[in-house]
């Protein structure tokens, strides 16, 4: 494994690369189809995704825009603010 942090313009970012033993090429591809399928057929911004197996995080991203006026993309750390139809 391999990480490495560093300073931009606009705060921390991280760099990081590790062996995928996890799923195919294809399965990624598929993960990725079906999110941004859903941000379109459901008028959503951005949306993260986290897949654990055997109690361990094996797969995290986000997908779409976290500030669209700014054309930030999503990270999987971004912090989403929640409304009370998650209670």
């Amino acid at each position: 494994q391999y990480v490495q942090a560093f300073n931009s313009g606009s705060g921390v970012r991280f760099n990081g690369v590790w062996t995928n033993a996890a799923f195919k090429a294809q399965d990624l591809a598929m993960i990725q189809k079906k999110a941004n399928a859903y941000l379109k057929a459901n008028d959503v911004e951005s949306l993260s995704l986290a897949i654990t197996r055997n109690e361990k995080l094996v797969y995290a991203a986000a997908f779409g825009k976290a500030d669209v006026e700014a054309g930030e993309p999503a990270g999987p750390m971004h912090r989403y603010r929640q409304a009370s139809v998650s209670k």
